[in-house]
């Protein structure tokens, strides 16, 4: 699949109006057009790239909804229940889990500062170079990376690494080659060099208990889970997270076909115009369906996408509808936690945090009501 490809679908999963508007704003306007009349055919981002609260909650009313949209009148929600699906199916398998396994204990560097070095290890150093005293152009480094033992640098001086520890500092005599094409007035120089090694990279060990409960962070980062202590707890919160992402799809599909949307209101679609918009021109600095004609896709895809997405707008909101939930200003702490919260409300506007939280509260939904078998 092409680049541009997956990046058009990434941005297109169950619900996944979320991922756009986690962009961080790159600039800001004074002129915007939340106020367009939902029959132009222009929306605030396809007029100019603007990048704030109003831009964000365009064709939202004050409790998060579209804007003059009763859902229930284009949308007639199934009988979830009786929907079922099967884990198993959807999982990733045993070769694909060690394979991401692998890939976390190579994504993340294991110093070491405490073991002598030994030829052929990898470290970072820090290293200084002197003529009669004097630094020179091109002699200094930080955090570089070397193998100790080797002949990467000049006259073998990475030969002197070995049987030292993390933390040594010390000087090393080395003579430029003659001729010495880089600098050729350095040819034939003798330099004295400080060297001050920082760690040793150790290659990874296998997945184990004891590296999982060493690194939590580590485990946080890469794979969104905290509390695990085993490789099989692990292992299972995997098998769990890869049916459920693999299963978005159909479940999206599945409720949209089941809601019966014959119709999509026009200011459905003027939301997610703009939402796409704004995403588009804050990552790749042009509009959505810019970007698509310069990767050659056609405009009907483009639409294709929007409708898509203004589809699982309808949905939503003819769950929040049926079920009265409601997403208050009050709640903003909790479901998006309090640190940059006024960031946030200032930069995507309370309408358009609520349309998150009632979203987030409409898949909560749809999965309590779904028959998920092992």
């Amino acid at each position: 699949m092409k680049k541009a490809a997956a990046v058009l679908m990434a941005v297109c999963m169950l619900m996944g109006l979320a991922a756009c508007q986690e962009t961080n704003p790159t600039s800001a306007t004074e002129a915007t057009k939340a106020t367009v009349s939902p029959t132009q055919a222009s929306t605030v981002a396809e007029t100019m790239p603007v990048f704030n609260a109003e831009a964000y909650s365009y064709m939202l009313d004050e409790n998060g909804h579209i804007k003059d949209v009763k859902a229930s009148d284009y949308a007639t929600l199934p009988d979830f229940s009786a929907m079922v699906f099967y884990e198993s199916m959807y999982q990733m398998t045993f070769e694909e889990l060690q394979e991401t396994f692998t890939d976390f204990v190579n994504s993340y560097e294991n110093l070491n500062t405490e073991r002598m070095v030994r030829n052929g290890d990898s470290c970072y150093i820090d290293y200084e170079g002197r003529f009669d005293g004097v630094k020179f152009e091109g002699g200094s480094g930080t955090d570089t990376e070397v193998t100790a033992g080797s002949d990467e640098m000049i006259d073998g001086m990475l030969k002197a690494l070995v049987g030292h520890y993390p933390g040594d500092t010390f000087e090393v005599e080395a003579t430029f080659p003659n001729p010495y094409s880089r600098k050729p007035e350095y040819a034939g120089k003798k330099a004295v060099f400080t060297i001050t090694i920082n760690s040793i990279i150790e290659s990874k060990a296998d997945m184990t208990d004891e590296y999982i409960v060493q690194h939590p962070d580590q485990i946080a980062e890469y794979f969104g889970v905290t509390g695990v202590t085993t490789v099989e707890e692990l292992a299972d919160y995997c098998y769990m997270a890869s049916a459920r992402y693999n299963m978005e799809e159909d479940i999206r599909a599945a409720a949209i076909d089941g809601s019966n949307i014959t119709e999509v209101p026009d200011n459905a679609i003027l939301f997610e115009e703009n939402i796409y918009d704004l995403y588009y021109y804050s990552t790749y600095g042009m509009s959505f369906s810019d970007f698509a004609a310069e990767n050659g896709y056609s405009t009907s895809l483009v639409s294709g996408y929007i409708e898509d997405a203004a589809m699982e707008d309808i949905l939503v909101m003819a769950i929040v509808e049926a079920q009265g939930f409601v997403a208050s200003e009050d709640d903003f702490a909790e479901y998006f936690g309090s640190e940059g919260l006024e960031e946030r409300i200032a930069t995507y506007g309370v309408p358009q945090l609520k349309f998150q939280m009632l979203q987030s509260m409409a898949i909560e939904y749809i999965y309590s009501q779904i028959t998920i078998y092992e």
